[in-house]
Protein backbone atom coordinates (compact mmCIF):
# COMPACT_ATOMS: atom_id res chain seq x y z
CA UNK A 1 0.00 0.00 0.00
CA UNK A 2 1.05 3.30 -0.97
CA UNK A 3 1.38 5.43 1.85
CA UNK A 4 2.31 8.99 0.42
CA UNK A 5 4.37 10.18 -2.38
CA UNK A 6 7.60 12.11 -2.37
CA UNK A 7 7.42 15.70 -1.59
CA UNK A 8 8.96 16.74 -4.80
CA UNK A 9 6.20 14.08 -6.82
CA UNK A 10 3.64 15.74 -4.39
CA UNK A 11 4.48 19.34 -5.32
CA UNK A 12 4.41 18.96 -8.74
CA UNK A 13 1.10 17.09 -9.13
CA UNK A 14 -0.48 19.90 -6.77
CA UNK A 15 0.90 22.56 -9.35
CA UNK A 16 -1.04 20.52 -12.29
CA UNK A 17 -4.16 19.21 -10.71
CA UNK A 18 -4.60 22.95 -9.53
CA UNK A 19 -3.62 24.73 -12.87
CA UNK A 20 -6.34 22.21 -14.60
CA UNK A 21 -9.05 22.46 -12.14
CA UNK A 22 -12.40 23.90 -12.56
CA UNK A 23 -14.23 22.88 -9.42
CA UNK A 24 -13.97 24.95 -6.46
CA UNK A 25 -14.85 24.53 -2.38
CA UNK A 26 -15.37 27.17 -0.46
CA UNK A 27 -13.53 27.04 2.85
CA UNK A 28 -12.64 29.48 5.79
CA UNK A 29 -8.56 29.72 6.23
CA UNK A 30 -6.97 31.85 8.85
CA UNK A 31 -9.89 33.82 9.16
CA UNK A 32 -11.10 34.31 5.62
CA UNK A 33 -12.78 32.45 3.02
CA UNK A 34 -11.12 30.88 0.39
CA UNK A 35 -12.40 29.33 -3.29
CA UNK A 36 -9.70 26.51 -3.33
CA UNK A 37 -9.79 24.13 -6.42
CA UNK A 38 -10.91 20.48 -6.17
CA UNK A 39 -9.13 17.97 -8.04
CA UNK A 40 -8.17 14.30 -7.54
CA UNK A 41 -5.19 12.71 -6.80
CA UNK A 42 -4.20 9.40 -6.45
CA UNK A 43 -4.83 7.25 -2.99
CA UNK A 44 -1.79 6.88 -2.49
CA UNK A 45 -0.59 10.46 -2.47
CA UNK A 46 -1.35 12.11 0.34
CA UNK A 47 0.54 11.65 3.49
CA UNK A 48 -0.62 11.32 7.15
CA UNK A 49 -0.34 14.13 9.44
CA UNK A 50 1.09 13.11 12.12
CA UNK A 51 0.19 16.46 14.77
CA UNK A 52 -3.52 14.29 14.63
CA UNK A 53 -5.56 14.91 18.04
CA UNK A 54 -7.48 11.77 17.10
CA UNK A 55 -4.23 9.47 17.34
CA UNK A 56 -2.43 11.16 19.91
CA UNK A 57 -3.41 9.38 22.87
CA UNK A 58 -2.94 6.11 20.75
CA UNK A 59 0.82 7.43 19.62
CA UNK A 60 1.18 7.47 23.23
CA UNK A 61 0.13 4.23 23.79
CA UNK A 62 2.44 2.94 20.85
CA UNK A 63 5.51 4.33 22.27
CA UNK A 64 4.79 3.07 25.36
CA UNK A 65 4.35 -0.38 24.03
CA UNK A 66 7.75 0.25 22.06
CA UNK A 67 9.94 1.31 24.21
CA UNK A 68 13.24 1.04 22.08
CA UNK A 69 11.78 3.57 19.66
CA UNK A 70 12.58 7.39 20.26
CA UNK A 71 10.68 9.15 22.08
CA UNK A 72 9.97 11.73 18.99
CA UNK A 73 9.32 8.83 16.86
CA UNK A 74 5.98 10.58 15.60
CA UNK A 75 7.76 14.04 15.34
CA UNK A 76 11.58 13.50 13.93
CA UNK A 77 10.48 12.42 9.90
CA UNK A 78 6.61 12.75 8.86
CA UNK A 79 7.75 11.61 5.60
CA UNK A 80 9.29 8.23 6.82
CA UNK A 81 7.46 5.02 5.28
CA UNK A 82 7.97 3.39 8.90
CA UNK A 83 5.95 6.40 10.56
CA UNK A 84 3.28 6.55 8.17
CA UNK A 85 3.00 2.68 8.26
CA UNK A 86 2.43 2.95 12.11
CA UNK A 87 0.11 5.99 11.76
CA UNK A 88 -2.17 4.02 9.29
CA UNK A 89 -2.09 1.19 11.98
CA UNK A 90 -3.62 3.51 14.28
CA UNK A 91 -5.85 5.48 11.97
CA UNK A 92 -7.35 2.07 11.20
CA UNK A 93 -8.14 1.11 15.03
CA UNK A 94 -10.30 4.65 15.17
CA UNK A 95 -11.85 3.68 11.80
CA UNK A 96 -13.01 0.69 12.69
CA UNK A 97 -13.86 1.66 16.62
CA UNK A 98 -16.29 4.32 14.82
CA UNK A 99 -17.89 2.12 12.00
CA UNK A 100 -16.35 4.23 9.27
CA UNK A 101 -15.37 0.63 7.19
CA UNK A 102 -18.98 -0.74 7.44
CA UNK A 103 -20.26 2.47 6.60
CA UNK A 104 -17.97 3.07 3.32
CA UNK A 105 -18.23 -0.97 2.61
CA UNK A 106 -21.43 0.02 1.26
CA UNK A 107 -21.14 1.00 -2.38
CA UNK A 108 -23.72 3.76 -2.04
CA UNK A 109 -21.83 5.95 0.13
CA UNK A 110 -18.82 7.78 -1.99
CA UNK A 111 -16.90 10.87 -0.75
CA UNK A 112 -18.52 13.74 -0.36
CA UNK A 113 -16.52 16.27 0.64
CA UNK A 114 -12.86 17.17 -0.81
CA UNK A 115 -10.39 15.79 1.50
CA UNK A 116 -7.97 18.69 2.68
CA UNK A 117 -4.39 18.61 2.82
CA UNK A 118 -1.81 21.24 3.44
CA UNK A 119 0.59 22.80 0.87
CA UNK A 120 3.17 19.50 1.08
CA UNK A 121 0.18 16.95 0.78
CA UNK A 122 -0.22 16.23 4.33
CA UNK A 123 -3.96 15.57 5.28
CA UNK A 124 -5.00 18.26 7.38
CA UNK A 125 -8.88 17.06 7.59
CA UNK A 126 -9.45 13.63 6.29
CA UNK A 127 -6.80 11.05 7.72
CA UNK A 128 -9.49 8.56 8.78
CA UNK A 129 -11.26 8.41 5.43
CA UNK A 130 -8.05 8.35 3.47
CA UNK A 131 -7.49 5.34 5.67
CA UNK A 132 -10.43 3.76 5.38
CA UNK A 133 -10.30 4.37 1.56
CA UNK A 134 -7.42 2.84 1.35
CA UNK A 135 -7.67 -0.37 2.99
CA UNK A 136 -11.01 -0.92 0.61
CA UNK A 137 -9.22 0.35 -2.10
CA UNK A 138 -6.75 -3.05 -1.35
CA UNK A 139 -10.03 -5.33 -2.03
CA UNK A 140 -8.68 -7.79 -3.95
CA UNK A 141 -12.88 -8.03 -5.91
CA UNK A 142 -11.75 -4.60 -6.90
CA UNK A 143 -15.31 -3.94 -5.43
CA UNK A 144 -14.07 -0.47 -4.29
CA UNK A 145 -12.35 0.93 -7.64
CA UNK A 146 -13.76 4.28 -7.10
CA UNK A 147 -11.03 4.74 -4.20
CA UNK A 148 -8.71 4.77 -6.60
CA UNK A 149 -8.45 8.44 -6.82
CA UNK A 150 -9.59 10.74 -4.14
CA UNK A 151 -11.19 14.19 -4.51
CA UNK A 152 -8.63 17.46 -2.68
CA UNK A 153 -8.21 20.99 -2.07
CA UNK A 154 -4.83 22.31 -1.19
CA UNK A 155 -4.24 24.99 1.42
CA UNK A 156 -1.86 27.56 0.33
CA UNK A 157 1.46 27.73 2.33
CA UNK A 158 1.55 28.44 6.07
CA UNK A 159 2.64 27.59 9.47
CA UNK A 160 1.16 25.02 12.17
CA UNK A 161 -0.63 27.58 13.83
Amino acid sequence: MELGWPLPKREDFFRDGVRDATETYRLRFRGEYLNLKVFSVPIGLPKYRLENGRTVSLQAEWLADHPSEPADFFRCDPESERVQETQHGLLFKLIKGAGLDEYFKNQANKQTDPVILDSHGFVINGNRRVCCWRELYQDPSKSYEHFSHVRVVVLPPADDK
